[in-house]
């Protein structure tokens, strides 16, 4: 774009830092081994929202001043999406449709002079629209595996209980949060192994061992398979109090905890090949 004055360029390097921020920040946070680094990932886009916001008012020019504060927001917003419980596609849209409003547009198909203010309000909020919330919950808790078919034994991490009369462990669990503002979509919800608490005994028999894996496997499909009837249910309760979508994940929470028991009991722990076979075929019913 032509003719761009001074402020204008220093608005936007505040917009290349703020996009660096958001991609390069949680992928960056994974590879760090620091202590509270999902604290880290909130607390610096507020500090960057603090230094704008105090650079906005030391400016002279009153534009800048306007775009510097937008910027802070912005800012601002990266954590609060994060957090996920206050910022959903409805706000989203709120401040899309407002940067189309202050946008000025083209004038005879040239472009004379952008309003960075709409404009920009508008291309962040896209970004941050089309950021998976599954993915951002899965960067906070990257020490854990998320679900997915291809599970290994490369996956199974801890050292085995020399002690323990069983082969193999596979630790999974849930997490999720739930959207405290006009609540839809309500909850971002997942299923997770971790890798550090999972281990398997070493096995000389390698059909003896894929049959074991194929039982670990199925302890994780059983919480996937929950984790979706979790949200099916859910996708029902639109409008309802945080309280009662709570219940409704504690219901099916000590559903699949009751599954887990059974699958095992039945199964003996994969050892009844025919019973194996049998819940094997329940799991891939439940996953469809």
């Amino acid at each position: 774009i032509s003719g761009l004055d001074i402020p204008e360029m220093k608005f936007f390097k505040q917009i290349i830092v703020f996009i660096s921020i958001w991609l390069i920040l949680p992928t960056m946070m994974v590879a760090l081994n620091i202590p509270y680094k999902n604290l880290f990932i909130i607390v610096t886009p507020i500090i960057f929202s603090i230094y704008n916001l105090i650079q906005g008012l030391n400016q002279e020019d009153s534009e800048l001043s306007k775009k510097s504060f937008v910027i802070s927001l912005l800012f601002v917003l990266i954590a609060i999406k994060i957090e996920y419980h206050f910022y959903n596609w409805l706000i989203h849209m709120i401040l899309i449709f407002l940067g189309v409003y202050i946008f000025k547009p083209f004038k005879n198909l040239l472009v004379e002079k952008l309003n960075f203010l709409g404009t920009i309000l508008i291309c962040i909020n896209l970004l941050l629209l089309i950021t998976s919330n599954n993915w951002i919950l899965n960067q906070l808790n990257h020490e854990k595996k998320p679900w997915s078919t291809n599970l290994e034994w490369t996956d199974f991490h801890a050292t085995p209980e020399e002690n323990s009369k069983l082969d193999a462990i596979i630790s999974t669990g849930v997490k999720y949060k739930i959207n405290k503002v006009f609540n839809y979509p309500n909850t971002v919800i997942s299923a997770y192994m971790i890798p550090n608490e999972s281990w398997n005994k070493e096995i000389s028999d390698d059909n003896a061992k894929k049959e074991l894996l194929n039982h670990e496997k199925g302890h994780f499909n059983i919480v996937e398979a929950h984790i979706r009837f979790i949200q099916d249910s859910l996708d029902k309760t639109w409008g309802k109090s945080s309280d009662k979508i709570e219940k409704v994940i504690y219901y099916y929470l000590e559903q699949k905890r009751n599954a887990q028991d059974k699958y095992d009991s039945i199964t003996e722990h994969g050892s009844i090949l025919l019973k194996q076979r049998e819940w094997d075929t329940l799991i891939e019913k439940w996953l469809e």
